[in-house]
């Protein structure tokens, strides 16, 4: 899993419990605080890596939509 920094991501070893297609709990790894970084298949496992630079998109899912719709 990977964390936020500043501007930068870390990866971090974390432990799973259950989860669903949309949730998935965390048992292990993770204090609070820390802001998961989440995306599709291809921008986490194939295009992120340790200490790359990222730019943060806050708004929710539905918001992301809206700005989609014509």
């Amino acid at each position: 899993m990977f964390v936020t920094g500043s501007d930068t991501v870390k990866m971090i070893k974390v432990k799973r419990g259950i989860g669903d297609d949309e949730y998935v709990e965390i048992t292990e790894g993770l204090t609070e605080g820390q802001e998961a970084v989440s995306g599709s298949y291809k921008a986490i496992n194939r295009e992120l890596e340790d200490g790359k630079r990222i730019k943060r998109d806050n708004r929710t899912k539905s918001e992301r939509e809206e700005k989609k719709s014509p």
